[in-house]
């Protein structure tokens, strides 16, 4: 029972951080699927000799953060800000999109912004809960500083990426959190259902 539940452990952990994929969960979630029906978990106060194994499926913890999604009065709501550099704008979009959908928020997403006033624009009509920026790493401070000052003080500000030699002045500008490949997935998405839900 103790080798299992390592081995869980370090499962769990694979899935949450993505280096282990479950298509359609933590990779490509499809917002148009509807979820298994939730089970209720049942309490067994029965005493053993030996320690009971828990069953259960690798899914059930997104699948947690879906119902969750699912079952509030409003669902959030993403804005993948895009600008600047094509190539990066675009992988780090791509991203944002797989990582927000698997909790099952609603996600906007534009080609690109010319100019950065039409994203401001879009931001203020829309009146997003989160604005994930996806630039390159050199566009990022002024990106940031542009954007900041437009947004309510109750929108978090995420960037796609980890900037690692601006990081500090990036926090100090305004930005929530840095989403990229290390993120553990599952945990700040629970963080974001816990402030948004």
């Amino acid at each position: 029972q103790k080798e299992i539940k390592e081995m869980a452990a370090v499962r769990n952990l694979n899935i949450a951080t993505k280096k282990e994929i479950l298509l359609g969960t933590n990779q490509y979630a499809n917002l148009l699927e509807e979820l298994p029906v939730k089970k209720e978990t049942k309490q067994v106060n029965k005493k053993t000799e030996i320690e009971t194994l828990h069953l259960y499926r690798a899914a059930e913890l997104f699948e947690e953060l879906r119902y969750r999604t699912e079952e509030s009065i409003k669902k959030p709501n993403v804005f993948i800000f895009t600008y600047g550099n094509l190539a990066m704008r675009k992988a780090r979009a791509q991203f944002a999109n797989n990582f927000f959908s698997s909790a099952g928020y609603d996600i906007k997403d534009n080609e690109s912004f010319l100019e950065i006033e039409e994203g401001l624009n879009f931001i203020k009509n829309e009146k997003p809960n989160i604005v994930v920026l996806c630039s390159s790493d050199d566009e990022y401070l002024d990106l940031v500083s542009l954007v900041k000052q437009k947004l309510n003080d109750n929108v978090i500000l995420v960037v796609a990426g980890y900037p690692k030699k601006d990081i500090e002045q990036l926090k100090q500008k305004g930005v929530d959190y840095f989403i990229h490949v290390k993120t553990n997935l599952l945990q700040t998405l629970q963080e974001f259902n816990n402030k948004l839900l």
